[in-house]
C-alpha cells in the first residue's frame, strides 16, 4: 500500500519555526487562483497551551513563509501578511489566515485616477510604481487615449483592464506578473491524472454560453459615430483551439473602444473566454505539488473529455486525519490521442500519514 508523507515548512518573519510548532499543526489550507483573487494561506494550530493567546499572539502584517510537499518535491506556497487572528475553544484553537505579501493593504485601497494616452503596460507600469513593484510578462502595444479609474482599487482596476484584453496578472513577492491567456493556455502538461488517481471528479460538458462568433459594438468618439467589430475565426490560438463550437449564437459586447484594434482584442478575449468553459469542472486528488493554478495538465482514462486541462485554480489542504488533498478547478484546453482515453486498472486506496519537515 502507498504511504504518503506529507511534509510542512513554516517561516514566520523570515525564522524557521516549524519545529516549534509542529506538534500543534492541526492542518493548512493554501489557495491559489490564476485571476481575480489574491492567493491565501490559512493554518490551523492547537492552543491547549495557551501559547497563541499571550507569548506567541502575531501581530497583524506579520510574514508567513509556507512550503508543503514530499519525497523532497515541495510546493513554495509563497509569502503570506497575516491579516486575520482567529482564537476558538474549546478546544482551545488559533487560526492564522493571509493573504499574499504583495497584495498589501494600499492596492486594495479604492482611488480615483485618470490615464490618457498609454499603452496596456504603460498602465500596468503606473499602479506598479505606485507599490514598489517591478513588472514581468509582454503585453500587447495597445494604445488607450483615455480610461477612467474612479473609486475603484488597484488590484480592480488591473483585473478589470487585464480582463477585458485577454492578459490575466498576479502579484508575487515584488513583482507583478503579466500573461497573455492564449499563451498561459499552450503550455506543456506538468502531470498525467488518470481517472483511477482521482479521489472524485465532476465535469461538465455544454453548449450554453459557448459562441460561433463575437460582435464588438462601440462609439467612436473621433467620428462620432458607432462601429461594430466582428470575430468568427474558431480554430488557431488567437480564438478557440478547442472543439468545434455546435452553437450558432453571437457574444454581443457592448463597451467602450477607441478603434478596431482596441475593439478586436476585446472580441478575440471575450470570445476565448466564453468559449474556453465548453467543458469545466472540478477534481480532487492526492496532494500534488505540480498542480497548482496557471499551469496545465492531462486527464486520461474519462472517454471523450479526457484532455489537457488549464487549472483556473487550486486548493491544497493538509490535515492530520486526511493527509494532503488537492481540489482544482479546471476547464479543457486540449485533446489527448485515443488510447489514452481508456481508463487504467483501480489502484488500492491511499494511506496518508502527515509528518513535518524538522
Amino acid at each position: 500500500m502507498e504511504l504518503q508523507r506529507p511534509q510542512i515548512k513554516v517561516l514566520y518573519n523570515s525564522k524557521d519555526i516549524t519545529n516549534d510548532i509542529s506538534k500543534y499543526i492541526v492542518g493548512l489550507k493554501y489557495t491559489d487562483n490564476t485571476e481575480g483573487s489574491s492567493d491565501s494561506i490559512e493554518l490551523n494550530l492547537e492552543d491547549i497551551d495557551g501559547l497563541w493567546r499571550d507569548g506567541w499572539y502575531p501581530d497583524k502584517g506579520d510574514e508567513l513563509t509556507v512550503s508543503i510537499g514530499y519525497n523532497g518535491v515541495f510546493l513554495d506556497c509563497g509569502v503570506f501578511e497575516i491579516d486575520q487572528i482567529q482564537l476558538r475553544g474549546t478546544p482551545d484553537m488559533v487560526s492564522l489566515q493571509g493573504l499574499g505579501a504583495g497584495i498589501k493593504g494600499d492596492i486594495r485601497t479604492k482611488i480615483s485616477a485618470a490615464h490618457e494616452n498609454k499603452t496596456l503596460r504603460q498602465l500596468a507600469e503606473a499602479v506598479a510604481s505606485r507599490h514598489n513593484l517591478s513588472i514581468i510578462g509582454g503585453v500587447a502595444p495597445i494604445v488607450i487615449e483615455r480610461v477612467t479609474q474612479r473609486e475603484e482599487t488597484d488590484l480592480s482596476f488591473l483585473n478589470r483592464i487585464g480582463h477585458e484584453y485577454g492578459y490575466i496578472f498576479s502579484i508575487r513577492g515584488s513583482q507583478l506578473i503579466w500573461t497573455s491567456i492564449f499563451d498561459i493556455e499552450e503550455l506543456a502538461a506538468v502531470a498525467s491524472i488518470d481517472r483511477t488517481d482521482m479521489m472524485s471528479y465532476d465535469i461538465t460538458d455544454k453548449t450554453l454560453q459557448t459562441y460561433s462568433s463575437a460582435s464588438v459594438k462601440y462609439h467612436n468618439p473621433v467620428n462620432k459615430t458607432v462601429s461594430t467589430y466582428e470575430v468568427e475565426k474558431i480554430n488557431n490560438k488567437d480564438d478557440v483551439p478547442f472543439n468545434y463550437i455546435k452553437s450558432g449564437d453571437t457574444l454581443k459586447i457592448y463597451t467602450k473602444a477607441e478603434n478596431n484594434q482596441q475593439a478586436e482584442a476585446k472580441a478575440k478575449a471575450a470570445l476565448y473566454r466564453a468559449n474556453s468553459l465548453q467543458q469545466e469542472g472540478t477534481v480532487v486528488v492526492p496532494g500534488n505539488a505540480y498542480l497548482v493554478a496557471g499551469n496545465n495538465f492531462e486527464i486520461t482514462g474519462l472517454g471523450k473529455i479526457s484532455g489537457i486541462f488549464h487549472i483556473m485554480s487550486s486548493e491544497h489542504s493538509i490535515d492530520r486525519s486526511g493527509g494532503w488533498t488537492t481540489t482544482l478547478d479546471i476547464k479543457r484546453v486540449g485533446f489527448v490521442i485515443k488510447q489514452n482515453q481508456k481508463s487504467k486498472k483501480p489502484k488500492k486506496p491511499v494511506k496518508y500519514t502527515v509528518t513535518v519537515v524538522k
